[in-house]
């Protein structure tokens, strides 16, 4: 009979021990870790000279000793004087389907980047609720030191896909 007051008694204390296990579980993330991110990477030409004389150009990468990037049009600073930048991660507003970034290379240098995106709410599920997808469609930009701009993949990932190159 005692053996069997035991096994209840801890069968008892192994049900309280769990509820109380189960009530104090996580909830779901939804952190900004599940936001869309617009990966660019920075690229240059090099014009290399063969040894039978033809030259050809190069495409290198390349990093900024300092680059800053803000929002246009507010104070938001998203990278501040970061050093040996060669490729950022940005994002692009939800409530709009136009961002802009300034690019600050140095006091006297900066140029401004224009994307156009399409966005998609979707639902994710009921603890997030509603999720965004973004996808460029187009983008314009100054040409101070910055040459041109290819779009490589429209469709904007946490995964750190490459979306954009900016060449130089």
């Amino acid at each position: 009979m005692r053996q069997l007051l035991r096994w209840i008694g801890l069968g008892l204390v192994c049900c309280m021990a769990m509820s109380v296990g189960m009530a104090c579980t996580e909830e779901a993330d939804c952190t900004d870790a599940n936001r869309p991110m617009m990966n660019a990477g920075f690229f240059t030409y090099v014009k290399d000279t063969l040894p039978d004389g033809y030259v050809r150009d190069s495409l290198v990468g390349i990093a900024f000793d300092t680059l800053t990037v803000t929002a246009f049009g507010t104070d938001s600073v998203i990278i501040n004087k970061d050093i040996h930048v060669s490729a950022v991660s940005l994002p692009l507003r939800y409530a709009e389907e136009t961002t802009i970034f300034v690019l600050h290379y140095s006091e006297d240098y900066k140029d401004t980047v224009t994307l156009s995106h399409h966005n998609t709410p979707y639902f994710m599920n009921m603890d997030c609720g509603y999720q965004m997808k973004q996808e460029l469609i187009g983008c314009t930009h100054t040409r101070h030191l910055l040459d041109s701009i290819v779009i490589k993949d429209a469709k904007l990932g946490v995964y750190g896909t490459k979306n954009l190159a900016l060449y130089y």
